[in-house]
């Protein structure tokens, strides 16, 4: 995992994010609902965009 800025394809404001490995994403998926974590949303790259694969109001 690293910690990074968030790419501009998803927000154009300042902010951080971790990125995964995509093999990982269920498990952080679960660690997110199960200890009540905030997390805006989870983005998978397909290509040269971004696309929405989770949202923590799910």
């Amino acid at each position: 995992m690293t910690i990074m800025p968030t790419p501009t394809g998803i927000t154009q404001s300042c902010g951080i994010s971790i990125k995964v490995n995509p093999d990982d994403i269920n498990k952080i998926k679960e660690l997110i609902t199960e200890n009540k974590l905030t997390a805006k949303a989870i983005f998978g790259r397909e290509e040269s965009a971004y696309r929405r694969i989770y949202n923590n109001e799910e």
